[in-house]
């Protein structure tokens, strides 16, 4: 994370297949979790799907009721929308 110690094993995605609708090299999306090899009993693992992705969580985006936001958007209704809207400072 940048200004940060703190290191984490961020997901990236590439596609290269011609049916992709964008091509993605190494594309980070914020978010960390678990990778597993397992067997679900599902019908894609037939197909040879056994990766599994659980306790899925973002360092740069903050969720909650079903709402998702940015961490820079956050910092901008903390420091700016909110002083602006109810009065005081960032700092109250």
């Amino acid at each position: 994370m940048p200004g940060s110690d703190i290191t984490v094993d961020a997901f990236h995605f590439t596609t290269l297949l011609p049916t992709a609708r964008k091509l993605l090299l190494n594309v980070e999306s914020d978010d960390y979790g678990v990778v597993e090899t397992r067997s679900c009993g599902g019908p894609l693992e037939s197909y040879g799907y056994t990766e599994h992705l659980r306790q899925i969580r973002s360092f740069r985006k903050l969720t909650g009721e079903g709402v998702t936001l940015v961490g820079s958007e956050m910092l901008r209704i903390l420091e700016e929308v909110l002083p602006a809207r109810f009065g005081g400072s960032p700092l109250d």
